[in-house]
Parts: C-alpha cells; structure tokens; sequence
C-alpha cells in the first residue's frame, strides 16, 4: 500500500506517484495528514477525480505486483520508488534514473450515437426541405421574367440543385440505412463463400409461393433408400423478395435483393436487410430520454445476431451430412496448370447397424470400439487427432466399415489415393489444410490401399541401402508414387494440417515391425517415424458364427415378408447345416464373401420368379417363402461360392464344388 510520511512535506508529494499527482489538484480531498494513506483512500480519490471532464479520458492500471507489502516500500508507475518506508530507508536514485513506462494496449471502440446521428437527420431534412423552397421560389421569380438572362439562369440552378438534392437524400438514406436497419452482403469472393450462396437459393428454392417465377433445370437427387435419379427441380427468378423468418414467437421481415446472376442462375451478390426501427423513432430520439437509444441499440444488436444465426444454420443445413448418409470425395484435375481440388463423386445412403438386406452393417466389437475413438476426437473439438489403420485380407471389409463409419457419425469421406500421379508430399500437405476442403472439420480423410506404399517403399530403402547386387548399368527402378514416407510423416503432424480430424489407413497387409525391416535390408529410421505416428493398429478378423447369424437375420428381415425366426426347430437344423458349411473355410469367413453370397441369392431368387417388386422395394412372395429359404441356405451352393469366390482363396477342393449357379 502508498504510505506517506508523518511529516507530509512537498518532498513527500514529489516522491508519490505520477497518478496520485494527477488526482491531487483535481480531487481536492486528499489532506495530508497524520493519518496513513492507505490503497482503499487512494481508490475513493480516483473513483471522485474519474468523474470530472479533464481525467474521463485518462485511463491508468496499477501494478499490484508493484506494492511490496512486506518491506513497506511503494514503486512509483514511473519505475521510482513512491518515498520513504516504514523503515525510514529512501531511494537515492529515483530522481536520476527512471524505467520505461509500461507498454499500452491499443483498442478500437465504436460509438454508436444514435441521437447525434437522429440531430444529423434532422438538419439533412431540412436542408432538403429549404433547397426544395428556395428552387421553387427561385423558378416562380424567373418563370414571369422572359428575357435571356433569365432562361440561363434557370437552366444553370437546375444542375447543382439537382447534385445538392440527390447527396442529401443519398445521406437520410444512409442514416437510416446505419441506424435503423441491421445489413448484411453475401459475396461469392472464395469457394466457401459461393456455398453460402448456394445454401441461400436452396433455402428459397424450399419456400413455397417463390416457384411461380422460377429457372428449371436438372439436379440429382439421392434417394434414401438408395440409389439416385435426375429430377428436374425449380429455382426462384426473382431478384427482391421480401420473406417472414419465424422463430418460435419471433417473426422478422426479411428483405433479400438479388444481383448479378452468373450461369447456373447463381448471383454474384445478395443483400439481407431488417428493419429494426421505424424512420420516425428514430428521428424523435432526439427530444426522447437516453434510455430510447439504449433500446434501439439492443434492438439491432439482437437483430444481427438473430440474422447472424439464421446464415449459419442454413450454411450448416446446406453442408450438413446426415446420419446413414455418406457423401464421398476425391482429388480431380479441371486442368493441366491447376492443383488438384475436392469433387463429390458419390452421395448415397450408406450401410448401417440398424440397416436390412444389403444396406446391414454387423458391427463388431472391434469395429464399435475404433468408432468410439473418433467420436473422441470430435467431442475434444480439435484437441485430439486420431489416426487408425486397418489391414485384413481382401474382402474382409475395410473399405466398408470406413463407409460405415463416415455413416455413423455422419461425417463427409475424403479419399486420397496415394499412388496417383497427381498426388505429390506438397499437394498432399495442401490439400488436407482446413481452406481446402469443401466442409468444415471435422472430416475423415481414407487412404486405401496402403499395401502398395508398404511394398514400394520398403523397396526403395532396400535398393538405396546397397545391400542387393545389381548390374552394373542396370537402372533402378523408378517409383510409381511421388509420396515419400517423409511426406506422409510430414502430413500427419504438420502444422497445418488439422486435429479435429480422422486418418483411416486400409492395407491387405500389416505395418511392418521394425525386426522385419532390418530383416529385410532395409533402414528402420523412417519406418520408425511413421510407425510412431500410427499408434492404432487393428486387423479384422473374420466374422464369427453370432455374426453371421446376425447378418443373415437382418439381410432376410429386408425381403420377407414376415420376419425369419432361427429359433424354430425347423430353422435351427436349417441354420446348423449352413453354418458348418461356413465353418470349412480355411480363411475364415471375410465379411464381403457373406455379404455378396447373400446378394447373390436373392438375385436368383428374383430372376426366378420368387420375387416381386413394390414401391418399397423387392420381397419375397408368401407362396414362395421356402424355396427361398431353401435356396439361401443351401449347403451346395455355399461350397461352390467358397470355391468360386476370388479365385478360390477359401482353399476348398475341387470335389466340392457341387451343384449349379
């Protein structure tokens, strides 16, 4: 705390701080006195001075590090100390020496004069009324002259009578236009900003009573159920609309203009505009109390932020990727000079836990538990980046559980092809940044196929080693991928490249361990790296007997028309037979040879005539019940699946293969 001196000389006031000067010709309380000035008497000061005109403006902050309660000394703000202590010690160089002030922050404060502003209105007024007299008056007293002189005279007002009239209305315009109404512009000056624009047209387009004036043309649509057709759809033409936006009690009206429309009907500009005062409120604040004013600055404040709401829920709804709904991306060229950008190729439903028939997801434990890792890292908001890698033979199903998985959380799929010419360590750095992508984070960005980058690189390593013996001239073998296990490492933890984001890596054969690199000749410095940078490694195993049932019930549940019941006696036995066919793989069973086996029954089931077709789909006539359970469980035509099935990697004899397709 500031002390002075018992003495209260003028020395003792020199010594006090540059503020506590300030505040003693101002305040005009402060009486030094025996009494100690303590921090609480020093606040009660500033808290009278802050009042008066000359210190409203100054705006200072004291140190409390500063005060060394302890020892009874007091540092000036100056760096110098405040005088004498309790200890009766002084400083003898603090009118020699003083450290440099402390360094202020710089703000920008906006004052909204609503009154001052409502004062301008007025004087534009009615300078606009007086023009408008003294034309008339100037035109009555020339108009009963006829000479010459008269006529020029007349003609020369007109012009900077014309000018001055259309600036003040240009300036009661924008008055109102500040104070009155909450603006806002769209423009299309980037890619996302053209989806906002987007998201607008479609949230009209779903307006009733805008389609009466409208462009058609044709669009894609997605059916839920799967599968997609070309529609021809209706986007409105018109260039003002003026709409209601409702929510819950609220109602606003919405002003929209339209301007420069590019082919495809998609403007370059739109302009929202509301209303949050009438023109005259706003000119009577001027004989109103100031509590008016704080009232219409709430009231466009509120508006803004309601307006701001309503642009980010329509963005989102446009963007948004439902549940059971995947949409898929990939890198694709325009042109030769240009980088490689996001393009949608596929938006379908997607194969789900709670799905039937093909549409049917049987999620394993190990499929649940990686799923809830992601979620993880899109609760954490960006805290935490996760990177998973799966390997399993081929058909076990990685690249469907990655779909089932985008599905479930309903995130966009990125797909990133590795080994494609295009894709370089600098595009793929730049095309994983948060500005590239066509959605906001987070996303799940697949890199299939990764056994080929295994094998290359494990290649390159041993071949640069110098450990295999190659003749001499014989030229090394040139990569087919452009990305290096540096640039992938680099990727993965880049500073630009996001957290709140999943990696999936899918490979038909496992990481190597660091044993099997060495092993095979090669260096196990960059191996390590990556290695460490995917700490999740799982491989699918093949689907157990519970699975398979459970796949199968949900499968038959899509095509008949009662549901199938494996606990009869009748299906039990029926259910036995087919399942210890199953069991004689010698690969187990992946989930793509059950789930295409299935797809191929009830294709012949439907070629035969057991199937007919409904609006909501194909089922199982009643009459023909058993001959396609019959079918489907059919132990023959398992074996023949098994030894057909991808060349025949189940391992089955040749003497097994009974019956026909």
């Amino acid at each position: 705390s500031f002390r002075t001196s018992p003495g209260g000389s003028a020395h003792d006031i020199g010594a006090l701080p540059c503020v506590v000067r300030q505040l003693l010709p101002l305040a005009g309380m402060l009486q030094l006195s025996d009494k100690p000035f303590t921090r609480e008497r020093l606040l009660s000061v500033a808290s009278t001075a802050a009042c008066t005109e000359d210190i409203e403006r100054q705006s200072f902050s004291v140190d409390s590090s500063s005060v060394n309660s302890g020892s009874g000394k007091a540092s000036g703000l100056d760096g110098s100390n405040g005088g004498e202590g309790s200890t009766g010690s002084t400083s003898s160089s603090s009118s020699s020496s003083e450290a440099p002030a402390a360094a202020l922050e710089f703000r920008i404060r906006y004052e909204r004069n609503i009154r001052r502003a409502a004062r301008a209105f007025w004087l534009r007024l009615l300078g606009l009324l007086a023009e408008a007299l003294a034309f008339v008056l100037i035109v009555n007293e020339l108009g009963r002259s006829t000479s010459y002189i008269a006529y020029m005279l007349l003609f020369a007002i007109f012009a900077p009578a014309g000018y001055l009239f259309k600036q003040l209305v240009q300036q009661l315009k924008d008055l109102d236009r500040d104070f009155c109404c909450v603006n806002m512009t769209l423009c299309q000056n980037s890619r996302r900003d053209r989806h906002l624009m987007e998201a607008l047209l479609w949230q009209l387009s779903k307006t009733e009573g805008l389609a009466n004036r409208a462009e058609a043309f044709i669009e894609r649509q997605d059916n839920p159920s799967g599968g997609a057709t070309y529609e021809v759809e209706l986007r409105p033409m018109q260039s003002s609309v003026t709409l209601y936006l409702e929510r819950g009690a609220r109602s606003q009206r919405v002003g929209i203009w339209l301007d420069g429309r590019e082919d495809g009907g998609v403007p370059g500009k739109a302009y929202i505009t509301i209303r949050t005062a009438s023109t005259l409120d706003f000119m009577f604040t001027v004989w109103r109390r100031s509590i008016a004013t704080v009232v219409m600055a709430e009231a466009q404040d509120d508006t803004r932020d309601f307006l701001h709401r309503w642009l980010q829920h329509i963005h989102a709804d446009y963007m948004r990727t439902s549940k059971g709904i995947i949409e898929v991306y990939e890198l694709t060229k325009n042109h030769a000079d240009e980088p490689p950008v996001w393009t949608r190729v596929r938006q379908e439903r997607g194969v789900t836990s709670c799905g039937e028939g093909m549409w049917h997801y049987r999620a394993s434990e190990w499929a649940n538990q990686l799923k809830n890792r992601a979620e993880y890292a899109i609760r954490h908001r960006g805290k935490s980046r996760v990177t998973l890698f799966l390997s399993g033979s081929k058909g076990s199903g990685k690249t469907l559980f990655v779909e089932w998985l985008a599905g479930e959380l309903g995130l966009p799929l990125y797909n990133i092809d590795l080994g494609s010419p295009q894709v370089t360590n600098e595009v793929l750095r730049e095309v994983v940044t948060p500005n590239r992508l066509v959605h906001n984070l987070p996303v799940i960005f697949h890199f299939d196929e990764f056994q080929t980058m295994i094998e290359e690189w494990s290649a390159n390593q041993v071949v640069h080693s110098g450990r295999t013996q190659q003749p001499e001239g014989t030229p090394r073998p040139s990569p087919r991928s452009l990305v290096t296990i540096q640039g992938l490492q680099c990727m993965l933890e880049g500073t630009s490249t996001p957290n709140n984001a999943i990696f999936v890596f899918t490979s038909s054969k496992p990481l190597p361990t660091i044993v099997e690199i060495h092993a095979a000749g090669g260096t196990g410095h960059e191996w390590q790296g990556l290695l460490r940078r995917i700490p999740v490694q799982v491989q699918i195993p093949p689907m157990g007997s519970a699975d398979r049932l459970e796949y199968c019930r949900q499968f038959l549940a899509a095509y008949l028309p009662r549901p199938w019941d494996p606990s009869t006696p009748r299906e039990t036995a029926r259910w036995a037979a087919f399942e210890e066919a199953w069991s004689k793989s010698k690969i187990g069973v992946p989930f793509d040879m059950l789930a295409k086996y299935a797809q191929e029954r009830t294709h012949e089931a439907y070629i035969c005539g057991m199937m007919t077709s409904l609006p909501e789909g194909c089922k199982v006539q009643e009459e023909c019940r058993e001959r396609y359970l019959d079918a489907f469980f059919d132990v023959a035509q398992v074996q023949k699946w098994m030894c057909d099935y991808a060349g025949n990697i189940s391992g089955c004899h040749t003497g097994e293969n009974v019956g026909t397709k």
